[in-house]
């Protein structure tokens, strides 16, 4: 956690620098992107809160088991009116009391106690005026059946850490989700820049071809329209290339929306990011099995899954000792002392020497007839249990089914590449056949006009093959719950919660 603090601080400050920059474009990285977004995106900083929240309140629930120390100072004074002079009428009292309590994991509730007083009356028959007293006395309460072991004791702490696992687990889930946003948005980016390039290309094969038509018609070779034709088709392709130019606009936008780096403020839109380059593409066979092995192993939607099934089953458990009844054993045992002013160290001498020794044992049994309730509360816990239980092999079967159309998705993106490669090839092939043609007057500009749309489908098909694999490429990372490797970023998810020490 503390490396990715480290990360959000330092991506933080490098996209607060790009959102000041003048309106300029400049090269941005997959990774880069990747960076701005893990460190701006507001969906990630409210995860990072919640696992904060729920650390903190695993710590509150661990701290039921700490000492507690009491202590208690009193002076009381008292005149009382009497009939008789056998009786005395003031009395005076300074009390000390010093206290320990602790609770164990086994529901063991301790006290040890230090007492002590001073008392100064004027009673005739008193012996000793002032007098002194102390005792010490060690308590203990032991649940025998509801409420006995750690089972149940260790339950609110148990559950503390459940929930703060699946907060960091939902931390990951917020990361691989911008993390997957930037990444299909930068390559939706690279598709358009890809796509203006083939409206460009485009429209000087219009335009080239409009000069050749524009030559003969001036010399008689072709009639006057069809320059006006070809000037058409000029202005059609002239339109294209207006169209990619503001999807090109539109991707720049979104990646910085997508990022964090555009805010509320205007000046947040400057930067123009110009992506890397359509890259060439070898694709590879999925390894479906090993991905179905990292799926269920990683994915976080499984993770939360395993997580509440595990709640359910500890509250389950405790459910069922809430069945029991209310036996308790108590026991206490003591020592005091009495002397009169001066007299500390004899004080002292007799609570070591247990002069004056006190104890006492007992059995409380407490059980409502029927107990209907703790019934009903511990079927609604196994009940709950199950549920859990078939939600998790439920999306254990939605998970295959993910990876498995992730891979047919990948599979299929990749012959398309190839089909698409050869499309263009022999496109290509026959705008060269149909510009000579041309020039041996045997084809018509509506012709060569025709065989250079026909390219730019195929070349537009193309781009479109090939970024559609790479977004079949990030889908299947994030099918198999490793997008966050993909990117080498990491967030530090409990492991043994279920069953804590």
């Amino acid at each position: 956690m503390a490396r990715l603090a480290l990360l959000l601080g330092w991506v933080v400050a490098l996209g607060g620098g790009v959102a000041a920059a003048a309106p300029v474009a400049r090269p941005v990285a997959m990774e880069e992107a990747v960076a701005w977004a893990v460190g701006r995106n507001l969906g990630v900083a409210l995860a990072t809160e919640a696992v904060e929240v729920a650390t903190a309140a695993g710590v509150e629930a661990a701290a039921t088991f700490d000492p507690s120390l009491s202590a208690r100072v009193g002076f009381d004074h008292s005149e009382m009116p009497v009939a008789s002079e056998l009786f005395g009428t003031t009395r005076e009292a300074v009390d000390l009391r010093l206290g320990l309590t602790r609770r164990f994991a086994l529901g063991t509730e301790s006290s040890l106690t230090l007492t002590g007083d001073r008392q100064r009356d004027n009673f005739p028959f008193s012996t000793r005026n002032p007098r002194f007293d102390a005792g010490l006395v060690v308590e203990i309460a032991q649940p025998l059946l509801r409420g006995a072991g750690t089972a149940v004791n260790l339950t609110p702490m148990r559950l503390a850490r459940v929930a703060s696992a699946e907060e960091a687990v939902r931390l990951r889930a917020a990361m691989e989700e911008v993390v997957l946003a930037t990444e299909t948005g930068y390559w939706h980016l690279v598709e358009a820049g890809e796509r203006l390039k083939v409206a460009r290309s485009s429209l000087e094969l219009a335009r080239s071809l409009a000069e050749n038509v524009g030559e003969r018609v001036r010399v008689g070779g072709l009639p006057p329209f069809e320059q006006l034709a070809a000037e058409a088709e000029v202005a059609l392709r002239d339109e294209a290339v207006a169209e990619a130019e503001q999807g090109l606009a539109d991707g720049q936008d979104h990646l910085l929306e997508v990022t964090g780096v555009g805010t509320a403020e205007a000046e947040s839109w400057a930067l123009r990011p110009v992506p890397m380059e359509l890259p060439e593409i070898e694709a590879e066979e999925p390894d479906l099995a090993r991905a179905l092995d990292r799926a269920l192993a990683h994915r976080t939607d499984l993770a939360l899954a395993r997580l509440a099934r595990a709640a359910r089953g500890l509250e389950a458990a405790r459910a069922d000792n809430l069945r029991l009844p209310d036996l308790a054993l108590t026991g206490r045992a003591g020592v005091g002392g009495l002397t009169g002013e001066g007299q500390v160290e004899e004080l002292a001498g007799q609570l070591g020497r247990r002069d004056f020794p006190s104890y006492g044992a007992g059995l409380a049994l407490t059980y409502p007839l029927g107990n209907r309730a703790g019934v009903a509360a511990a079927a609604a816990a196994h009940s709950r249990h199950r549920q859990a239980d078939l939600a998790l092999r439920q999306a254990e079967v939605a998970v295959v089914a993910a990876v498995r159309a992730a891979s047919r998705d990948l599979a299929t993106s990749a012959r398309r590449i190839a089909a698409t490669a050869k499309a263009v090839s022999a496109r290509t092939a026959v705008v060269e056949a149909e510009g000579e043609k041309f020039r041996q007057a045997i084809a018509t500009a509506h012709e060569v006009l025709a065989a250079q749309r026909d390219l730019t489908e195929a070349r537009e098909r193309q781009v479109a093959a090939r970024t559609r694999y790479l977004l079949a490429v990030a889908r299947w990372w994030d099918a198999q719950g490793m997008l966050l490797e993909r990117h080498h970023l990491q967030v530090a998810v409990g492991a043994d919660v279920a069953s804590p020490e």
